[in-house]
Order: C-alpha cells, then sequence, then structure tokens
C-alpha cells in the first residue's frame, strides 16, 4: 500500500527537487531487500526490480537495505547528472566498504577514507596508483613480473605435456590469481597460505552481501572467511615489516612484491592505521 501510494504521490510532482524514489515492497523488517539483491543467482533480482519499475514507469527506485533506504537510478539523464554534481560524494559508502567489507573498526574506516585535503607532499592512494599503475614504467614491470609468474605455473602443471582434462575456466582461475598475487603481493603470502585462494574467492562472491550488512547469521561462512583472509594478512604484514630493507627499494621483492604495495605501506602508516586495517586495505586492493 505505501508503494502504491508513493508511486501516485511521485508522478504527480513531476519536475519537484526534494522527492523521493518510490520504496520498493520488502518482506523482513530492517533487512528489507538485503538478502535477495546480494543473492548469488545472479540477476535474479534486479530482472524482478526492473518487472516492478517497467510496471509503474519509474525511472529511479529506493530499496532498503539492512535499514538504509537505498536509491537506484535507471534513467541516463538522471545518472549523467549524479555523475557531474559536486554535492554527491561516495566518502561514506567508502567508510561502510571499509568497516563491513573490510573488518576495519569505525575509527579506522575514517582514517583510511579521508575526506580531508591532503598537502601536496602527503601520500594517497590516488597519488601512488598513478605513479605506480598508470605510469607506463612501472605497468611494463608489473606486468613482465606477472608473465614471468604465469609463465613458471604453466611449466609446472606436468599434466600438459601428456594432456589431461580439465575445466578451463577453474583451471585458468586458479593460475591467473595465483600468478598475479605473487606479481603483487610478493611470493610469501601464497608459500605460507597455499590455500588462501578458497577463502578469498567466498569473500569476493559475497561483498555487496557484506557490504550492505547481511547479518552474521545469514552468512556465517562468508565472514569466517573474511575474517581468515584479514588474520593471514596480518600475520603477512607482520613478518614483512620485520624483514623490511629501507636502505633498498627494488622493483619486486618476495615479502611485499611490487613497489606500489611497499608505498601503499607507507600511506597507512601515514594515516595511523591499525594493523587489522592495514590487512583490509590490502584485501581490497588484490581485489581490484
Amino acid at each position: 500500500m505505501q508503494f502504491h501510494l508513493e508511486v501516485k504521490h511521485n508522478a504527480s510532482r513531476i519536475g519537484s527537487k526534494d522527492k523521493r524514489p518510490p520504496l520498493v515492497p520488502y518482506a523482513i523488517p530492517v533487512l528489507g531487500s538485503t538478502l535477495a539483491f546480494s543473492s548469488q543467482n545472479t540477476g535474479a533480482f534486479w530482472r524482478w526490480l526492473l518487472l516492478k519499475t517497467n510496471q509503474h514507469d519509474l525511472r529511479a527506485a529506493s530499496i532498503l537495505l539492512n535499514g538504509t533506504r537505498t536509491h537506484l537510478i535507471f534513467d541516463p539523464p538522471a545518472v549523467s547528472i549524479v555523475f557531474k554534481s559536486r554535492q554527491i560524494s561516495r566518502i561514506e559508502l567508502d567508510r561502510k566498504l571499509g568497516t563491513n567489507v573490510l573488518g576495519m573498526s569505525k575509527e579506522d574506516a575514517v582514517r583510511a577514507f579521508t575526506s580531508e585535503t591532503t598537502s601536496k607532499d602527503s601520500l594517497t592512494t590516488q597519488r601512488i596508483h598513478s605513479d605506480f599503475l598508470l605510469d607506463s614504467t612501472a605497468v611494463n614491470t608489473l606486468t613482465a613480473n606477472f608473465m614471468e609468474q604465469f609463465q613458471s605455473a604453466l611449466a609446472a602443471e606436468h599434466g600438459l605435456v601428456a594432456g589431461k582434462e580439465v575445466n578451463l575456466f577453474a583451471w585458468l582461475k586458479d593460475l591467473l590469481f595465483r600468478s598475479s598475487t605473487t606479481a603483487l603481493c610478493g611470493s610469501n603470502l601464497l608459500r605460507k597460505y597455499p590455500d588462501f585462494g578458497t577463502d578469498y574467492w567466498l569473500w569476493d562472491e559475497n561483498v555487496l552481501a557484506l557490504l550492505f550488512g547481511t547479518p552474521r547469521l545469514f552468512a556465517p561462512n562468508v565472514y569466517k572467511a573474511r575474517d581468515a583472509l584479514l588474520d593471514r594478512l596480518e600475520d603477512w604484514l607482520v613478518e614483512g615489516y620485520s624483514a623490511d630493507d629501507d636502505s633498498d627499494d627494488p622493483e619486486w621483492e618476495p615479502f611485499f612484491g611490487a613497489k606500489v604495495m611497499r608505498r601503499r605501506h607507507a600511506f597507512y602508516e601515514q594515516q595511523n592505521l591499525s594493523l587489522r586495517a592495514q590487512a583490509g586495505f590490502d584485501l581490497i586492493f588484490l581485489a581490484g
């Protein structure tokens, strides 16, 4: 009833700047549409939502995600306006990512995703990525290291000589994950935790469920995988910091891998992040 009233009210206020999209019906109080939205049944929620909005000729709708009213915009001109707006910021979403997906405390999330203007000498992730991910020399170095790791992984696949039947996607997925992780993070992480990828993919597939605050009760395995990843990354960081030699700055080294990773760690120190928050920041960078 509320949805139909909002649809009618919405239609009567065309041109108004202060209206909100109608709130799509949901069954579970507080959680709202969280479970359906983060379902692994790919596309099911979106097909249902588009059917619902098309029935009422809506170009935007709101859904309730763990108590938070979240707006979804389908209208191209409206999307363009959102991207051009200087009043809209993603800082709160970034901080929710920090606390919900990366296991940070609220204090660490504020320090990690800061809205303060930094001096030209301060490190920011944007400056680090510009220097070490967008610069052609840095990209070529990282790519060459990845290709070296990938070729070594292929050479170790003895079954390729005689031939073997594999699920091509799963086989490549594992090889590429190990190669790219080693190129980026160094060889020590997967040497210490060869099954790191098992928890990683479970976490990766459920990022939306975590982002919008699905309670641990409904996703215990996902939270368990996230916490295990953070525990391992903390341990990896401690060992790497103890072995770090500031006198040398190679393009790649076994403890922390590529130079971009070591620059990010300098940013973590600048922001006074806890070890747990650093582990979370490395996890999302690895995902990227």
